[in-house]
């Protein structure tokens, strides 16, 4: 299903100042559900921060990137709604978001990261509440919502996914 995704580039220079009116520009939730078109959205966004491949930083670690992925939320809770979990670009997002975590690169190894899962929980509660509420808008099934969170629960490595 990847043909299905929408790419979505953030360039380092709107991140490095914290300008995300481009997004809610482009994603402007009252529009999109006048003109009809917010469902097709459902899971199919891959938001990426462009400009920071030369970087030695894990991305969700860069002091302006980690900025810039608040002003964003505070201003749009979207994210898992609009999200794709085909790759990891949602989980840096969401990484870029917690206080504290830890980075730790092996030898050539895929880079690990220690965080505390009560946060990233409290974070994914909050974050499917307001996917969930664009659902219930959009007349999505409570049986369709489950199984978006449930998916977005393993994504994020919650064993079961829902309880």
């Amino acid at each position: 299903m990847i043909a299905d995704l929408i790419i979505y580039q953030i360039s380092r220079s709107r991140s490095e100042v914290g300008d995300c009116s481009h997004l809610l520009q482009q994603f402007d939730i009252d529009k999109l559900t006048v003109d009809g078109t917010l469902r097709r959205y459902l899971g199919r966004v891959v938001f990426c921060i462009e400009g920071y491949d030369a970087s030695a930083d894990e991305l969700y670690s860069i002091p302006e990137v980690r900025s810039f992925l608040r002003a964003w939320r505070y201003r749009w809770p979207y994210l898992l709604f609009f999200g794709s979990i085909e790759n990891d670009n949602l989980k840096v997002l969401h990484l870029g978001l917690l206080d504290q975590r830890e980075s730790l690169s092996g030898n050539n190894g895929p880079c690990r990261t220690r965080f505390d899962a009560g946060a990233l929980a409290d974070l994914l509660a909050a974050d499917i509440t307001h996917a969930d509420a664009l659902c219930v808008k959009l007349g999505i099934s409570p049986a369709q919502r489950l199984r978006r969170t449930t998916a977005i629960l393993r994504y994020f490595g919650v064993a079961g996914g829902v309880a």
